[in-house]
Formats: structure tokens, sequence, C-alpha cells
């Protein structure tokens, strides 16, 4: 079940959030479990040409968040996306500017850390055309790193973060959301989806991009979220409250039922292995649950039903089969986030039905 929402000091949305891997420290007399030390990054307040974004850090899985010692970015500049590699003690964050600076192209900053919440940013310039900004970035190891734009374009980092080239500019519509698999049969397949039902697809880490036919065979629906089993198997959700999935890599869609709820829109995916995939949505309402499937997307239900009160969602990070974050719009002036606490699969799908 959903915790109470954690104590945040922060009054804007929080719109990602990213989490270290497990990790024995000293021979395992320091254990680091998965899900305990993670950030989180949050918008601007809206108007506001000074407000600055803040990148949050907690080492005792979200028990206490603090800010970190610098914000990455100017006044009035969201934080569109976080992804993390590494330990503890050493590790890169980087993060993008989720907003359009007229004057420069899309950006990230990166900072190596070696103590929580210690950052000192290094910015980078993601390709060289001006006013575009950068809606998600995709880890999937050091040498895969990838990010989407308004623009509809992708880039793509090999070392870490430090530059970037541009591996897709044929495609208008904004890019939302990129997902794809490192290891495995399907090693180097990547979807990226956007706007008016786009969706592209590459099967070489990026080298190369076909446009795929999406599901919804219209171009009102935008695609905001995509994730990739490491079977291959592709899910997404739309504006419209839909989900779809596909195991022949797009040549065909099944639409997904959402159980127990009926969302208006579907905000953030994501898979822990093949089978069992979190999915966030918003109701009427402006009210945000979380489901999940545990049969690799076939049947989603809702996970808990005492979801803490909220005014919407806006992404995901699991750390565990059992346990994943959420964090959304601000609430009662507080930012939103929260996590469940481990319970047995599946013990909820006949209280639900």
């Amino acid at each position: 079940e959903f915790l109470s929402a954690r104590d945040i000091a922060e009054t804007e949305d929080i719109l990602d959030m990213a989490f270290l891997s497990s990790e024995c420290l000293e021979d395992c007399q320091s254990q680091e479990d998965a899900g305990e030390n993670g950030y989180a990054v949050t918008d601007v307040l809206a108007g506001s040409p000074v407000n600055v974004a803040n990148v949050w850090y907690t080492e005792d899985k979200g028990q206490s968040w603090a800010e970190a010692s610098a914000r990455p970015f100017a006044g009035g500049e969201a934080i569109s996306s976080i992804v993390l590699v590494g330990t503890k003690e050493n590790h890169r964050i980087i993060v993008s500017r989720g907003t359009t600076d007229a004057g420069a192209p899309a950006e990230i900053a990166y900072a190596d850390v070696t103590e929580m919440g210690t950052t000192a940013w290094v910015y980078v310039n993601v390709g060289s055309t001006n006013a575009e900004f950068i809606n998600d970035l995709f880890l999937i190891d050091w040498m895969h790193i990838y990010a989407v734009t308004d623009r509809g374009w992708i880039y793509r980092s090999g070392d870490g973060g430090i530059t970037w080239t541009l591996v897709e500019n044929t495609n208008s519509n904004d890019l939302n959301a990129v997902a794809g698999i490192g290891y495995g049969a399907k090693a180097g397949n990547v979807w990226a989806v956007g706007d008016s039902n786009t969706v592209l697809f590459s099967e070489d880490y990026g080298e190369s991009w076909s446009t795929v036919t999406g599901p919804t065979g219209g171009a009102g629906d935008d695609l905001l979220c995509v994730t990739v089993t490491p079977d291959g198997t592709i899910i997404m959700g739309n504006s419209a409250g839909e989900a779809y999935g596909s195991y022949n890599n797009g040549d065909s869609w099944n639409t997904l039922a959402a159980q127990g709820v009926t969302p208006t829109s579907v905000e953030a995916l994501e898979c822990w292995g093949d089978s069992i995939i979190w999915m966030a949505v918003d109701v009427s309402g402006g009210v945000g649950y979380v489901l999940r499937s545990t049969d690799g997307g076939a049947n989603f239900r809702l996970w808990h039903l005492n979801m803490p009160t909220n005014a919407g969602l806006n992404c995901l990070a699991p750390v565990d089969a059992n346990i994943v974050w959420t964090g959304g719009d601000a609430y009662s002036g507080t930012a939103f986030l929260t996590r469940t606490k481990s319970t047995v699969l599946g013990s909820l799908s006949q209280s639900i039905q």
C-alpha cells in the first residue's frame, strides 16, 4: 500500500525521480538498499522568471529530503528529467533543462558526486539549435544516453553526457519520452514517442530510426510515455487515458485496460523485468493513481485504493518488484511524493475486481 505523502520543503511540482541501486560497502559491513539513496527534481513556479527549479536528495529511503548544494539551471527553467549512474560514493547525476531559452540550445547539467547532496554542475549544450529544450532523458548505460526534445529530435551521448550527437532530425512533432533495452536478445532497441501519435523505433542503439504507425490512428492524441521490457514488449500511454502494447515491434497494437479507474491521461510507465510494469494515471478531477501489471501488461490493476490525496502524478521510479516511488503536482502548497511499502505480489487483485 502507499504510505502517506513524504515531507519535503518544496512548493513546486515533482517532475522526475531516480534512485541508485543496492550495493555493499566495505565488504558488506555497510549495506545500501535499493531505493535508499535517490533524487527528485522539480518544476518552477508558473509565471515566475526568478523561481529556480531544485534538486532534492534522500539517504534514508525517502524518510527525509534535503536540497542539493547547488541548483543546476537559471530562474524560470524547469528540470524535466534526471538519470543516474554509479554508486552512492561515486555517481553521476544528469539533469535536463525542460524550458525554452531563446538564446541557447537544449542543455543538460551533470555533477559527479562523492558525497550525497554535494553537486558541482557542469553544463553541456545538446545540439546547436536555439530555443530547443529536452522533455526526457533515458540511460541504458554510460555509452548510451538519449535525450528527446520539443523539436522532435533525438540526441545520444556515448560518454556519460559530456558530448551529444544528433541521431534523428526528420521528425517534426514534439517527442515526450524515450526508453530502450541494454541487454539480452533485444539489446539496442530504442523507442521514442510524442505528439500526434508519433512513434520512432531503432534496433541499433539509435544509429538509424524508422517511423512506426502509432496505436491510436489519429493525430489528436499525444503519446506521453513509453516503457520497453527486456523481452521487447512495448507499452505506451497517451493524453486521452489510453494504454497500448505491442509484442511485434509495433506491427500491431493491443488496447490495455486499467482496471478499477478510468484514466483521463497516462502520465508515466516503468517496467521491472519482463513481467512487472507500473503505470501512473490521472483521472477526472486531476487525481492520480498507480497501477501495476504482473503479466507483462496484459492486465493493469490498482496497486492500492488508499493513495494519498494528490493533484495529479508526473513520474514513477521503481526500486524493486514491490516498491515504487511516484511524484506529482504540488498539493496544498507542498510538492507531492510518496512510495509503497512491500506487499505480496498480486495480493490486491481480488479486492478491486
